[in-house]
């Protein structure tokens, strides 16, 4: 496989080199790809963790929520939620 890299991931590749780090270009590149591999499947699995139910993503967000904010949410919110959505509307 030939590929074709700018000027400046050349250079990038060529310092690696230079200072010692690495052996040769390829394995530089190497190097690159099992990263780049191990970020892809971090992603994936990351993905797969989210919860598909509508209950556990309530709880996944809800957790997540401050308890000082919690402590903010009306307790009649549920009943009166057109009051609370609503209130600050003018009428037309």
């Amino acid at each position: 496989m030939k590929i074709s890299l700018s000027p400046e991931l050349e250079r990038l590749i060529e310092e690696k080199v230079g200072d010692g780090g690495y052996p040769s270009a390829e394995d530089v590149v190497r190097e690159a790809l099992a990263l780049l591999q191990q970020r892809d499947q971090k992603t994936s699995a990351e993905d797969s963790s989210e919860p598909t139910d509508l209950g556990e993503l309530f709880a996944k967000i809800a957790a997540s929520v401050p308890d000082d904010v919690w402590k903010t949410v009306p307790a009649d919110l549920s009943t009166n939620v057109d009051q609370y959505l609503y209130r600050n509307q003018t009428k037309s």
